[in-house]
């Protein structure tokens, strides 16, 4: 969990996107997931790819049953405020834009993982 300690500053929010190189789903954000990097990059937000289909003891302990799964950190390793499964790009973004204005706003309270619905972004 280096990787995490290194990866997450106190006032950032990460986006880990627990993937496979095998696959298609994967593939398919690939792209999405680039480009919000670059339209993020002046925003408290860092992205980390993580090919974990080799790491079965990282995806157990981060709860990782189907790729791909973004899991989206704040302040520290295992303050996880929100996931989705699947590449459902239009919830993908609309979480990062969600976490980043509440950030920006000092409006973030720490508080229950975020339990994925239909009705979020």
């Amino acid at each position: 969990d280096k990787l995490m300690d290194a990866a997450i500053k106190e006032d950032q929010l990460a986006v880990v996107d627990f993937y496979a190189s095998w696959c298609g789903p994967c593939k398919y954000l690939e792209p999405l997931y680039i480009q919000m990097a670059k339209d993020f990059k002046d925003k408290p937000v860092v992205f980390i790819k993580l090919d974990s289909a080799n790491l079965p003891d990282m995806n157990q302990q981060y709860g990782v049953t189907a790729y791909p799964t973004l899991l989206y950190f704040y302040r520290k390793k295992d303050k996880e405020v929100a996931r989705v499964v699947g590449a459902n790009e239009k919830k993908i973004e609309g979480k990062v834009k969600k976490w980043i204005e509440k950030i920006e706003k000092g409006t973030f309270k720490e508080q229950p993982l975020e339990l994925p619905t239909d009705a979020d972004p």
